[in-house]
């Protein structure tokens, strides 16, 4: 699966990006579209720049690993732009994610509700998975392969991780050829740590102390409550 422009951020939202609770730290760029940089919320020290303007992108204390805080109304340069194609191509990420079928004989290998709605203790392997309503994570769970396998994961309403559960990787599997489409809120729990890519329809939350390798891209709002982001 493809990004796109997408993939320079680790977390993108259309609607707000907001920081309830620090410490957090989010690791890469930060970008929202269409909605102004005044739904960047609870940033600490938000600094545009260049100072004086137009401003570019913004810095602020959360942000870190040479990231920056980009929004649709910042006027220099090509910022508005980038952010207008950047969303397209998380949508277009989202749709490609969510309009894949079992391809038969020959194609990548196929799984339909398992564990029947509820993960507790499974060992994941490379291809696609689909779960035609919610799913929760109430334990740890596995994803098994090697370090060129693809896992898509389509969620057709919530998903919630439970608190201090993870999802770990094995084999050489990697968060960046992990792709969870959720049609629903997407809720890591406090002390959750969830690994791969969130392409999703709805809000993502990372409730106090939940941790993610991977990339928050999101249709709505992005919440963090002491959370961490971690680009892959």
């Amino acid at each position: 699966m493809l990004l796109g422009t997408a993939s320079n951020y680790v977390v993108l939202a259309e609607s707000m990006v907001d920081v309830q609770t620090n410490p957090t730290v989010i690791t890469g760029n930060v970008g929202i579209s269409p909605a102004a940089e005044t739904f960047l919320t609870g940033f600490s020290n938000l600094t545009d720049m260049p100072i004086g303007g137009p401003y570019v992108y913004a810095t602020a204390d959360e942000v870190v690993g040479g990231g920056r805080l980009y929004a649709a109304d910042m006027t220099g340069g090509s910022t508005s732009s980038d952010l207008s194609t950047a969303i397209g191509d998380k949508l277009a990420a989202y749709n490609d994610a969510a309009g894949r079928a079992d391809d038969g004989p020959g194609g990548y290998d196929y799984f339909l509700n398992v564990g029947g709605g509820t993960l507790n203790g499974q060992t994941l392997t490379p291809g696609l998975h689909r779960w035609t309503s919610a799913l929760n994570i109430t334990g740890h769970i596995t994803l098994s392969g090697g370090p060129d396998d693809v896992w898509i994961l389509q969620v057709s309403g919530t998903l919630d991780m439970a608190a201090g559960f993870s999802v770990l990787l094995q084999g050489g599997a990697r968060p960046q050829n992990i792709f969870w489409q959720i049609s629903g809120v997407t809720t890591l729990l406090a002390g959750a740590h969830f690994q791969g890519i969130i392409l999703c329809a709805s809000d993502i939350w990372l409730i106090t102390g939940a941790t993610m390798v991977g990339r928050a891209l999101t249709a709505f709002q992005v919440v963090l409550q002491m959370a961490s982001v971690t680009q892959p």
